[in-house]
């Protein structure tokens, strides 16, 4: 039975707008005057004034006088949430903990808690738009004491953001109730070079499919970068998907206690950034070398990619086209033939087997 639930691109509220960093602005010219002549030209002499030492010493009281007097710039004082109670920080306390110790069903049970709508609407809105107001991103990061646009060096950081949806936005967009984006960084202050961190999406409560209370969420943890648009770019680590059902449950099952392990993706990855065609700048991360693990309700395949190709083993099955040569699809066949195999097929391309190969959907972290 093939299932490709998870190829499908996942629409806007997976990723919600998350305002972007302003780059710095042209540094001014600070050229010597000798790039102001021709060359070859002589710069005219200039004539001497005689003014007398008294003017001179006029002059410098004055100068003195208006520099002494010129009040300086006031500092802009960052503000912070006014319902931010010991309550909440708590909360942002636990999670950054759950991060630090890398226990991805930790991170997930608080992304997901009734806690997280909560804080949102009680206290992250309303700060929003105060900040907002004042002229400042929305972006923020709790630093474990304040908010702070800019975490310090040595500082971690936590970014958090929810969304909800009523009943007729989760079936128009094909999504689930709510959605939690939790970014965590041992040092927020070189979150845009490479530092060890936490990167979890989570989606769950009603869904477009079902009435029940469903949840599907990935998380990576290990070395990444922020890039200046806010975008994560994976570098080195672990990282996991996890949904309601996986795959190799049939009708005799009982059904799994929460969201199974379905696929995972361990070593070093390759990022690269993209313009969409409504010019949206996003990055792909692809699992580069390491080890893709599909895991079965019975049983799991590892398989291991060298420079961004699978290494073909009797678990994996390519699926050939009508035209000689060319695939438009592969098969992973779980070790125990109770969970069956699960799939993916294009319906509008078809690959040599190299191309088959390199970057295949199951080796791309969203």
């Amino acid at each position: 039975m093939i299932n490709d639930r998870e190829f499908s691109s996942p629409g806007e509220e997976f990723n919600p707008p998350s305002p972007e960093f302003a780059s710095p602005g042209p540094e001014q010219n600070r050229s010597g005057r000798e790039f102001g002549q021709p060359a070859g030209v002589a710069a005219p002499p200039k004539k001497r004034r005689r003014v007398p030492g008294l003017m001179f010493a006029a002059a410098a009281v004055v100068t003195a006088t208006v520099a002494l007097s010129a009040p300086a710039p006031a500092a802009v004082e960052f503000p912070q949430p006014e319902n931010f109670t010991a309550e909440y920080r708590a909360y942002l306390d636990d999670i950054m903990e759950a991060c630090q110790a890398e226990d991805p069903l930790a991170v997930h049970r608080l992304g997901t808690d009734p806690m997280a709508d909560e804080f949102w609407h009680e206290c992250m809105e309303p700060y929003g738009e105060l900040l907002h107001e004042r002229g400042f991103s929305r972006r923020v990061f709790y630093d474990g004491e304040e908010m702070a646009a800019q975490p310090s060096p040595g500082c971690p950081a936590l970014y958090f953001w929810h969304e909800d949806s009523t009943p007729e936005e989760v079936i128009e967009r094909n999504t689930w109730q709510y959605f939690t984006q939790l970014t965590y960084y041992r040092d927020g202050g070189l979150r845009e070079q490479q530092v060890r961190g936490v990167s979890y999406s989570g989606s769950y409560g009603m869904s477009s499919f079902s009435q029940e209370n469903e949840d599907f969420f990935t998380i990576f943890w290990g070395e990444m970068t922020q890039a200046k648009d806010s975008e994560i770019l994976y570098r080195q680590g672990t990282w996991q998907t996890y949904e309601p059902y996986g795959y190799g449950y049939g009708y005799d099952d009982p059904p799994p206690d929460g969201p199974q392990l379905q696929t995972e993706l361990t070593g070093i990855f390759y990022n690269e950034m993209f313009t969409s065609e409504d010019g949206i700048l996003f990055g792909v991360n692809y699992l580069e070398n390491g080890i893709w693990t599909q895991h079965f309700h019975r049983g799991a395949v590892e398989t291991q990619i060298v420079d961004g190709s699978i290494v073909l083993n009797e678990h994996l099955e390519p699926e050939p086209a009508d035209q000689p040569g060319l695939y438009k699809g592969m098969t992973i066949w779980s070790p125990d033939p109770m969970d069956g195999g699960s799939g993916w097929s294009s319906p509008n391309k078809l690959f040599t087997l190299e191309e088959l190969l390199y970057h295949y959907p199951y080796t791309r972290a969203h």
